[in-house]
């Protein structure tokens, strides 16, 4: 059974299936997944969210937006669990995509690991990357096994702020 997410920006909702993907058991969905179109890069915060839902909703646990935090035109927070369990809350801004916590709904972080929290990354790619060895493996399983993929990969990371 597929599970899905229903994620609500300020005037949208979109469902979007939950179900891990790999490159081995499901190609042309991560084929798909990985081969995006690419986001305007004056994109408001709020399209570039979507955007990062719809691309990346099949490769998380969970991705959806705090209803308990603020939210503004230019600043979103939202809730994310990785493939291997991990919750994390992201901030995302102009400046790029920050881990603010490692619980959903909170802004406060663990200041014993003050580096986690003040890098902003360009990307949601990037951010997942970081955070989930899971998603880095499919991405580089996707890469050896696909013979034009870094044309792929660099549309997904066009996403950038």
């Amino acid at each position: 059974m597929i599970k899905s997410c229903r994620c609500f920006t300020n005037k949208l909702h979109i469902d979007v299936p939950l179900s891990p993907l790999s490159p081995s058991s499901s190609t042309s969905s991560f084929d798909s997944l990985m081969s995006q179109s690419e986001i305007e890069p004056n994109a408001s915060i709020q399209e570039k969210l979507l955007f990062a839902v719809r691309n990346f909703s099949a490769v998380t646990s969970s991705l959806f937006v705090s209803h308990r935090l603020p939210r503004f035109d230019d600043l979103i927070f939202f809730n994310l669990t990785t493939l291997e369990g991990d919750a994390y809350c992201v901030e995302l801004t102009k400046k790029g995509w920050r881990i603010a916590s490692l619980c959903h709904d909170s802004m406060n972080g663990d200041y014993r690991r003050m580096e986690m929290f003040i890098v902003y990354y360009n990307t949601m790619k990037e951010l997942l990357i970081d955070v989930s060895p899971r998603f880095e493996r499919m991405v580089t399983e996707w890469q050896l096994l696909t013979p034009s993929s870094s044309s792929c990969c660099s549309i997904i990371d066009s996403e950038s702020p």
